[in-house]
């Protein structure tokens, strides 16, 4: 049997459609407090009214007050425990607020309600992504992606992840793919030339380079790539005029000059190279990597005195410099500096343990000295890894006919 719906009740219904309708109409125009007052009019008829709930949260969120946001949402919740809209929107608020955990939570309630949304997985994704765990994060992604799959946002999230899984391959494709959505877009053409560069890919970096070149011809930073994967090439000649290029229109850009230095060094033309790396290091004097190749230079031209210089000061800034240690040991083993070659070695050795060239070497240095069971000890250590050391075979022969001779 239905009962007749009293004159009161049709009348305090008509008012809270009028107020709900009036709170509509004044926060469409952005009057958020007359919409607001609207709001509370209609809860106090119906405290339980879920559409009045959610635009007052609306207003909070646009006033920036979160916590009476979430409050309010929360509300809505305790009501309706199963309703995915909401606990996306409390997840999107938590999110926004940087509290990834609890976002999550919300996040999950949706998805095993069944709830599908770009906007919820790229988030997912995300939270992911900022944690660390990239195989979570790329799935969100790819479900995005299902939904959206021409979304340029998705796209290039899910190129980003691809390159910190170190899937260039892939990260290059989705690249490939929204250039030719938008064929002019520059950045698009430099990810791509430096997902290419990464790969090896140096014809192809060039293209793209080149292609970019002609929508930003005044872009030095794009000739340098070019010249950088004509250099990889061995096409010396053309990588060294663009360089050089490129310097007549910023004559001190130290990485052009050091890139100039590392050409040279690669040719053997070590004179032309220590011209343009000490033009590098008096614009970066602060740079070990510059310094550090200046170090290697002397050591090629015969400049003893110069390159131990050189090292001992790299060494004096960044005291466990591998390699810097490794050439001034070398310097002092070549000038039967034993002693000090010897405590290097061992120092590096104790730093990088798979390091073959610095135990060769120290083994050597014992050998010098005539010590020859530490010699020999390290010449095994090698052979039990390397059984075709070929050095190690033939020191090691020649250390056991000394032992055997002076028994």
């Amino acid at each position: 049997m239905r009962f007749p719906i009293s004159m009161k009740d049709e009348e305090t219904t008509k008012q809270l459609e009028s107020h709900l309708n009036l709170s509509w109409v004044y926060f469409k125009q952005d009057m958020l407090e007359d919409s607001a007052n609207e709001l509370y009019e209609a809860l106090k008829i119906d405290s339980k009214n879920k559409k009045a709930l959610k635009l007052l949260a609306d207003i909070f969120m646009k006033q920036g007050d979160i916590e009476k946001a979430e409050t309010t949402l929360m509300q809505i919740i305790a009501l309706s425990p199963d309703d995915a809209a909401i606990l996306k929107e409390i997840g999107n608020l938590l999110f926004k607020k940087g509290d990834l955990k609890e976002s999550i939570n919300y996040y999950a309630k949706c998805l095993k309600l069944g709830y599908s949304d770009v906007e919820l997985y790229l988030n997912v994704g995300n939270i992911f992504k900022s944690l660390g765990n990239y195989q979570k994060a790329f799935s969100f992604f790819m479900q995005a992606m299902k939904l959206e799959p021409e979304n340029e946002n998705i796209m290039k999230l899910t190129a980003e992840l691809y390159i910190n899984l170190e899937q260039y391959e892939n990260a290059a494709e989705i690249y490939e793919r929204m250039l030719k959505k938008e064929p002019g877009n520059l950045d698009y053409h430099k990810l791509l030339g430096s997902l290419y560069m990464l790969l090896q890919k140096w014809p192809a970096a060039i293209e793209i380079y080149k292609r970019a070149a002609s929508v930003a011809p005044d872009d030095l930073g794009i000739l340098n790539n070019i010249a950088i994967c004509y250099s990889k090439q061995e096409k010396t000649k053309t990588a060294i005029k663009i360089f050089k290029h490129i310097l007549e229109k910023d004559p001190n850009d130290y990485q052009v000059l050091s890139n100039l230095g590392s050409v040279h060094s690669k040719t053997g033309s070590f004179i032309d190279a220590l011209e343009y790396y000490l033009k590098a290091q008096e614009l970066r004097p602060n740079d070990l990597r510059i310094t550090m190749a200046i170090g290697v230079i002397y050591d090629n031209l015969g400049k003893y005195e110069e390159a131990v210089a050189i090292f001992k000061k790299i060494l004096s800034a960044e005291k466990d410099n591998i390699l810097a240690m490794y050439y001034l040991a070398n310097l002092y083993l070549y000038e039967d500096m034993v002693d000090p070659a010897i405590e290097l070695y061992e120092h590096l050795i104790e730093l990088a343990p798979d390091n073959l060239d610095a135990q060769t070497n120290l083994a050597l240095s014992f050998l010098k000295k005539k010590e020859y069971e530490k010699a020999l000890e390290i010449y095994n250590r090698i052979l039990e890894k390397y059984p075709d050391n070929q050095v190690a075979s033939e020191h090691k022969s020649f250390i056991l006919n000394v032992l055997k001779s002076e028994v």
